[in-house]
């Protein structure tokens, strides 16, 4: 048991660590942008420190007494690239540096298996793979950046440790690649890209949560981890159940891989002006792209032991 910080705990993938950390019996504190936020982290059980990543008052709040942090604060999407950069690079520099000045011994930060992405298919791939610094994309770009950041500032008072899910699930279908399907089936523009059959890794996120507890309990330092529910789904099969387990029939409306790839190419040209995009090529990637990754690193460092969850 401790006192643990969380950044972005009101997100997602945050409010389920949350609630995971809680019932293992810590102490949690949550960064929250908003009064809506702070009531949500309180009506967890959380305490809510008002503040963002660019208020290093708020920071050392939070971070005051902790033996933890939990970095899951982050985006995708937003009106510029700059925008992105900002949140992920600049945001995970600012809790890095706040944490060495609190004396915060361990440090877990909520990546993506986006780091790898380069294009290209992958098969049962590992952590020796790199870093995509200097992807064109500024979501790859700036979450490699970010967990080299968090690689970086490794030492033996900071302990660090980067988690890697892949296409974040729950069965409410209410957050990740879920929530956007279903945003799309409700205003139409959905289309599965090529036949929406390919096969993909997926973690549910109560196995995000178990992970997050394992590597803050863990003594493991400057290691980055793939976690994913350890068994490959095909793409619109799954994510077919899980809209219709929410009430939304799943679209038999396709695009060709060409027109989906020019969509994706005119979104990256916004991207690259700072505007924003509805589309671009990490969306068109994970579209279509098989793309798997092995667990065996969390499995045998962390104790990681990914849980089956029937849908």
């Amino acid at each position: 048991m401790g006192r643990i910080f969380v950044t972005g705990g009101t997100g997602f993938i945050g409010m389920h660590v949350v609630k995971r950390l809680i019932s293992e019996g810590n102490t949690v504190r949550v960064m929250a942008r908003s009064l809506q936020s702070g009531r949500a982290a309180s009506r967890a059980g959380a305490e809510a420190v008002k503040g963002d990543l660019f208020d290093r008052a708020c920071l050392e709040r939070g971070m005051a007494g902790c033996t933890g942090i939990v970095h899951a604060a982050g985006i995708r999407s937003a009106s510029s690239a700059r925008a992105i950069f900002a949140v992920n690079v600049q945001g995970t520099q600012n809790v890095i540096d706040a944490a060495r000045a609190a004396g915060v011994r361990r440090l877990v930060h909520i990546s993506s298996d986006a780091v790898v992405l380069t294009g290209r298919p992958f098969d049962g791939a590992d952590e020796t793979l790199p870093l995509q610094i200097g992807s064109r994309l500024p979501y790859v770009a700036t979450k490699a950046r970010a967990e080299k950041l968090i690689m970086d500032a490794a030492r033996p008072e900071l302990e660090t440790v980067s988690l890697r899910p892949k296409m974040v699930w729950n069965h409410a279908g209410d957050g990740g690649v879920a929530a956007m399907l279903k945003a799309g089936h409700m205003d139409g523009s959905f289309r599965w890209t090529g036949d929406g059959h390919h096969i993909t890794d997926v973690t549910h996120v109560d196995n995000v949560a178990q992970a997050v507890c394992l590597a803050l309990n863990s003594r493991v330092s400057r290691r980055a981890f793939f976690i994913t529910d350890g068994q490959a789904v095909d793409f619109r099969d799954f994510f077919s159940r899980i809209l219709s387990r929410s009430g939304v029939i799943p679209s038999q409306q396709t695009q060709s891989l060409g027109k989906a790839r020019l969509a994706a190419m005119w979104g990256d040209l916004r991207h690259k002006a700072h505007m924003p995009a509805s589309t671009d090529s990490f969306l068109f990637w994970v579209s279509h792209l098989n793309l798997t990754f092995t667990v065996e690193r969390a499995r045998r460092e962390l104790g990681y032991v990914p849980v089956l969850y029937d849908i």
